[in-house]
């Protein structure tokens, strides 16, 4: 019987689209949507890292595949045309296919930067096997896994006390997240994916 692999997309800011093309980031946490309730929290806590407790994980389970969208652009020629009617000219190497996180200089004949949340699949040029899933508090993150995560230790300074890659990560989580209402000191429970770069 042939397995079936399920393929769902995800967005990476350039900075971590760079660190998975440089094989620094294998892991990515993201916030639980809605937050587990109360009486589940206690089951989540009583069995750690376990995802088959009634929540779904809406980016799949070892196995599947995550393809990557990132802030991209077309051809000049095309940049009136919708993601939806730019039909797949194959190889982006030979039609010209941009990506913002390779730098933002003005490339003869690159249109203009389309939101990564418009790529389609077949302008992703980076495809991630998922290796395993588990649920955990953010806090509960180490310094081999903030490494894991694409982090670099950064020098001590005000807004960064802790000169480590968690450190880095902290100030990276709040980034994204604060505004949001699930900043660092929250702690709220996350996805923490697991995975590898595989051919698309």
């Amino acid at each position: 019987m042939k397995t079936i692999v399920r393929e769902r997309p995800i967005l990476f800011s350039g900075p971590m689209v760079r660190a998975i093309l440089e094989g620094r980031k294998t892991q990515t946490r993201r916030v639980i949507r809605p937050q587990p309730h109360p009486t589940h929290q206690r089951l989540l806590e009583e069995h750690p890292g376990d995802p088959q407790l009634g929540i779904p994980c809406p980016y799949g389970a070892a196995g599947d595949r995550l393809w990557v969208r990132e802030t991209w652009a077309s051809i000049r020629g095309l940049d009136e045309k919708k993601p939806s009617e730019i039909a797949s000219y194959g190889d982006s190497a030979d039609l010209g296919f941009f990506y913002r996180s390779d730098g933002d200089e003005q490339v003869v004949g690159r249109g203009r930067w389309r939101p990564s949340i418009h790529m389609p699949r077949w302008a992703s040029r980076i495809t991630l096997g998922i290796l395993g899933v588990r649920v955990e508090r953010v806090k509960d993150i180490g310094e081999e896994e903030a490494v894991s995560e694409g982090c670099v230790v950064m020098p001590a300074s005000a807004i960064n006390p802790q000169p480590t890659a968690r450190g880095s990560f902290i100030m990276l989580w709040n980034s994204i997240n604060y505004a949001r209402g699930f900043g660092w000191l929250s702690n709220p429970w996350v996805w923490v994916i697991e995975f590898r770069r595989v051919a698309a």
